[in-house]
């Protein structure tokens, strides 16, 4: 269905998000206060040219964040808090240089916040607390709107313990576990051997 925006919030489905999901033209996704689990829906490059809002707050869901999340670059609110994500933020994230709002708090997610994320232009909030980050940039910490209580940030205030953030950080996190199904990124391009120079032409 060519839909612009699809709230599906304040419920108790438990399903997990369907594989074709991202074949959707919405807009705007609201799928907040559910029971969902599973994976974070795959694929979701597919809707890089629509989607501008996605709230999957406080659900079940429980896997990585896939790589090619950065594609979403017309995203302006990204809000996946209250769930059990883990791993890190993948780096290409940085590509998503249209977010205002950025909420991964309340997860498990660990690892370093990748700087690139601090430096997007229109950014004016960026929660991250409650998960278990222990890599902070500058960039990051200079952000006014930004909210990094309980990781575990060394040196920092309002952190975890030292054993609570050694009870996760020292369990490494296989994403390929989860078992979602995600699609390759796209492979670049071959290489081509540039022909010889002929000599003959410079003499």
């Amino acid at each position: 269905m060519k839909l612009d925006v699809l709230f599906i919030y304040n419920n108790k489905f438990r399903f997990a998000i369907p594989d074709n999901f991202a074949n959707s033209t919405v807009s705007v996704l609201v799928l907040a206060n559910n029971k969902l689990k599973g994976c974070f829906p795959p694929d979701m490059r597919k809707m890089a040219r629509t989607l501008n809002e996605i709230i999957l707050m406080n659900n079940g869901l429980h896997s990585c964040l896939p790589p090619d999340i950065g594609s979403l670059n017309k995203l302006t609110v990204f809000d996946i808090s209250f769930n059990n994500f883990v791993g890190p933020l993948p780096e290409m994230m940085g590509d998503m240089k249209s977010l205002e709002q950025l909420n991964v708090g309340h997860n498990k997610f660990s690892g370093d916040i990748p700087p690139s994320i601090c430096s997007f232009p229109k950014l004016g909030n960026f929660t991250y607390s409650y998960d278990y980050f222990d890599g902070d940039a500058p960039s990051c910490l200079e952000l006014p709107g930004k909210d990094n209580r309980k990781n575990c940030f060394p040196e920092q205030p309002l952190q975890r313990s030292e054993e609570d953030c050694s009870s996760v950080l020292s369990h490494p996190v296989d994403c390929a576990a989860f078992g979602c199904s995600t699609s390759p990124l796209p492979p670049p391009p071959p290489y081509i051997t540039p022909p010889p120079i002929d000599e003959g032409l410079h003499q």
